[in-house]
Formats: structure tokens, C-alpha cells, sequence
């Protein structure tokens, strides 16, 4: 039982590790771009780029095709940063600059 364990431990630690790097693409990106506007250009373009090459190496590993594995992670992930930015402009959340004090 103990080795159900340890594969265990690996995928979680192999997850977060990927999450991680996978999370901080994009912040990189974006982290020295004044212009807000240029911001989230950089940092859709970064996201989109580190959606298909982690889905490239992940079907790659897998032993899949790794055009169906990139265009699969694009696509998903694409639609999941579309779908939350739409609910944050359904729900007026702040975009651009943070709001004016008066």
C-alpha cells in the first residue's frame, strides 16, 4: 500500500509544480507592462502560448498526438479564460485602472 502512496504524493507534487510554472508564465508577462491595455494583450498572448505547449508536452509524455493535445488545451483553456472574464464583466469586476477615490 505503500507505493499507491507515493505515486500518489509524486502526481500531486508533479501538479502543483506544473500549475505553478503553467500560472506563472502569464503574471511574468504581464507583471512589467504599464499600459493596461498592452497588459492584457501580453498576457492573453503568454497564456494562450503556455496552454499549447504544456498541452503539447503533456500528449507528448502521454504518447498522443501532440497537435490534438496543444489545439485540445488551447481550446479549453481559451474558452475557461473567456468564460470568467466574461462573468467578471457581467458582474462590473475591475479590469483597467483600480477605481478613482473621490
Amino acid at each position: 500500500w505503500l507505493c499507491c502512496w507515493c505515486d500518489a504524493l509524486q502526481a500531486s507534487w508533479t501538479s502543483a509544480l506544473a500549475f505553478s510554472i503553467g500560472a506563472g508564465m502569464p503574471l511574468l508577462a504581464g507583471a512589467f507592462i504599464a499600459d493596461w491595455h498592452w497588459r492584457i494583450a501580453s498576457v492573453c498572448l503568454v497564456s494562450a502560448a503556455a496552454l499549447a505547449l504544456l498541452g503539447a508536452m503533456g500528449a507528448a509524455l502521454g504518447g498522443a498526438k501532440v497537435w490534438k493535445g496543444a489545439l485540445r488545451v488551447l481550446v479549453g483553456g481559451s474558452l475557461s479564460m473567456g468564460i470568467t472574464y466574461g462573468i467578471g464583466a457581467a458582474f462590473a469586476a475591475v479590469v483597467g485602472p483600480s477605481l478613482q477615490l473621490s
